[in-house]
């Protein structure tokens, strides 16, 4: 059984929404040593061998915003017991949950304080934890809907742990450290070939999957 607020393995691996499936194939046939982190319902179904899920998100907003993919992650969370499933407060009838421990990071700088999304709190938890390789595939932040802060957050928080000397993979699919800057046009919605992300870096996540080190 997982300990839940104590680390089973030195490196850490969480996939995000846009992970190439390469990558998850891999996970599969050959998790290795580490921990593998899920949440928010992706990628439930692949036989991914995981060590923890998360959904931070308060149960009420999930009922208002999230209802038919709320009743789903209920029945995974209890079928994936007794991997350990943290919310912002225990879920009701899931008895593997656990309340994530906000309060418990403020032991790290600007921690339980400046979060913007998932992602940059599952990196505060794995800095708490004490891993010392952190990974993360597929996270895409400026295209997803997520808050505009979430990319910058992560960031730091990546920061922090390259700061305490805690290793980190950022796997191309990521969108994380690079430049963002606006354009101005003369072009018009609908009749001219407008891309709301032009991608002008070396590798795309669209186009295939470099070697996973």
């Amino acid at each position: 059984m997982i300990p839940p607020f104590k680390r089973t393995q030195d490196t850490v691996t969480i996939y995000g929404g846009m992970t190439p499936f390469k990558v998850l194939r891999q996970a599969v046939r050959h998790p290795g040593k580490r921990e593998i982190w899920g949440l928010n319902g992706m990628f439930r179904e692949l036989g991914i061998p995981w060590t923890r899920w998360f959904n931070l998100h308060r149960l009420a907003h999930l009922r208002r915003d999230w209802t038919y993919e709320l009743n789903r992650e209920i029945a995974w969370a209890k079928r994936i017991w007794p991997t350990p499933f943290y919310g912002i407060t225990p879920w009701p009838g899931v008895g593997n949950s656990h309340a994530f421990p906000l309060a418990k990071l403020r032991s790290l700088p600007r921690g339980g304080r400046y979060h913007a999304g998932s992602f940059d709190m599952l990196a505060a938890f794995a800095i708490w934890l004490g891993f010392k390789r952190i990974e993360l595939y597929g996270v895409r932040l400026m295209e997803s809907g997520e808050p505009i802060a979430a990319r910058a957050c992560l960031e730091y928080w990546l920061g922090v742990a390259e700061g305490r000397g805690i290793e980190t993979y950022v796997h191309p699919a990521c969108d994380l450290f690079a430049q963002y800057h606006l354009v101005k046009s003369r072009t018009v919605y609908g009749y001219d070939d407008v891309r709301l992300v032009e991608e002008r870096t070396t590798w795309h996540w669209l186009r295939g999957t470099p070697p996973v080190p």
